[in-house]
C-alpha cells in the first residue's frame, strides 16, 4: 500500500493521474486485503476502511498506552506519534505522551530514538501548541546526540545508530530533519550535515531504488550490508509532495479523535456552535475521497453548493457523502468543476 500511495501521489503531482490510477486500481483489486486507510483518499471504499482503521486504532492505542505508561522512549521513533495519540488515540494517551516528553532523559536513549525525538521537535505535526512547546526540549539533541554520531567513509557520511552499525533509513531521516532545522533557523552547518547524510544514504540505492537496511563497519572501513527496503518508505520523508495523504487536526475545536484525512488543501476550517465550514482546493474534475472523523451529528449539509442528502451507497455515484453517527464519521466522494469548494455542516 505504501508503494501504491506514493505512486498515485506522485502521479497526481505530475498531472499524470488518470493512467496511474487505472493501473493502481487494477493492482488494488487483485490484492483487496492490502489496501486501507493510507490509500483511501485515492481509492475510496470508505465505509469498510473506516470500520477497519477504527478497530485497528483502538488496539494500537491500547498497546501505545502500555508502552507510554512503562516509560518506553522508543515510542518517539514513530514519525507521527503525536498526531496518532491525539487524533486517533485518546485524550488520556495524548496527555501521558506530553508528560513523557517533559520527563524523559534524551541523553540516555539510543540514537534511533534520539532521531525520532528530534523529529518530534522539528518536523512532526502537533495537534496543539502544548505538545509543540513541550517537544522543544528535544532541540539540543542535534548537538548532543546527532552530530557526535556522524561518521565519514571517504566522501560519504552516515549516522552510526549503534556500535559499528548504521541503520540507513534512520541515517537518512536524521539528514532530512537536520536540513529542515537548518533551513528554518539559518543553521548552515545543520543544512550541510543533513544534506550529506541524505545524499550519502540515497547513493547506495540499486537500479530499482532499493537501499540496504543496515551497514556494518570497523576501523578498516565498511565490512558488509544486510537487508533492504524500498523507496516508498522514504517518500513521505523526502518528497514534500502536497498531494500525499495527510491528517488535518481538529483537536483544538472538537477534541481528541477529531481530524480530516485527505489529499486536498483545506484553506479554511471554521468550527462554530451552529455551523462548521470547511473550504478546500483541489484540481478540477478529479475524484478523491475525504474522511472527517469525530464530527458530531448535524442537521443538514451543503456540498457542491447544494443541500446533500445522506446515502450509504454514495460511492456508486460520481460524487456524494455518507455520515455514520455510530463512529461520528463523515465520508465524502469529491469531484467538482470548480477548484474551490465549501463543505458546510449546520447544527
Amino acid at each position: 500500500e505504501e508503494i501504491l500511495t506514493a505512486y498515485l501521489a506522485e502521479a497526481w503531482y505530475r498531472d499524470q493521474y488518470t493512467t496511474a490510477f487505472n493501473q493502481m486500481r487494477r493492482a488494488a483489486d487483485q490484492h483487496p486485503g492490502e489496501t486501507g486507510f493510507l490509500s483511501a483518499p485515492f481509492l475510496g471504499n470508505l465505509r469498510e476502511v473506516t470500520d477497519r482503521f477504527i478497530a485497528r486504532d483502538q488496539q494500537e492505542s491500547l498497546n501505545l498506552s502500555t508502552r507510554v505508561a512503562g516509560r518506553d522512549p522508543t515510542v518517539f521513533r514513530d514519525r507521527n506519534i503525536m498526531a496518532f495519540a491525539a487524533l486517533r488515540g485518546s485524550e488520556a494517551l495524548y496527555r501521558n505522551l506530553i508528560d513523557l516528553i517533559r520527563s524523559v532523559d534524551y541523553r540516555e536513549v539510543d540514537v534511533k530514538t534520539a532521531v525520532g525525538m528530534f523529529e518530534t521537535a522539528v518536523t512532526q505535526e502537533h495537534p496543539s501548541e502544548e505538545s509543540r512547546e513541550a517537544a522543544r526540549r528535544f532541540i539540543p539533541i542535534m548537538e548532543e546526540r546527532l552530530f557526535p554520531a556522524v561518521r565519514q567513509f571517504e566522501d560519504l557520511f552516515f549516522l552510526e545508530t549503534s556500535q559499528g552499525e548504521i541503520d540507513v533509513q534512520y541515517s537518512i531521516r536524521a539528514g532530512a530533519v537536520l536540513e529542515a532545522y537548518g533551513l528554518r533557523f539559518g543553521d548552515m552547518l545543520a543544512v550541510t550535515v543533513g544534506r550529506n547524510l541524505v545524499l550519502s544514504g540515497l547513493s547506495l540505492a540499486d537500479n530499482r531504488g532499493f537501499l540496504p537496511q543496515l551497514l556494518f563497519f570497523s576501523d578498516q572501513g565498511m565490512d558488509r550490508q544486510e537487508g533492504s527496503f524500498g523507496p516508498e518508505v522514504l517518500y513521505p520523508v523526502l518528497s514534500n509532495n502536497p498531494w500525499y495523504p495527510r491528517m488535518i487536526s481538529l483537536y483544538d475545536d472538537l477534541g481528541a479523535g477529531s481530524f480530516i484525512w485527505t489529499i486536498a488543501d483545506f484553506t479554511r476550517v471554521d468550527i462554530g456552535t451552529q455551523q462548521h465550514t470547511f473550504r478546500l482546493e483541489s484540481p478540477q474534475n478529479r475524484t478523491h475521497y475525504i474522511i472527517m472523523q469525530g464530527i458530531p451529528p448535524f442537521q443538514s449539509m451543503i456540498l457542491f453548493n447544494l443541500q446533500w442528502r445522506n446515502d450509504p451507497t454514495f460511492e456508486l455515484y460520481i460524487k456524494g457523502r455518507h455520515y455514520e453517527p455510530r463512529t461520528e464519521t463523515l465520508m465524502i466522494k469529491y469531484t467538482d468543476s470548480s477548484t474551490v469548494g465549501d463543505i458546510i455542516l449546520y447544527y
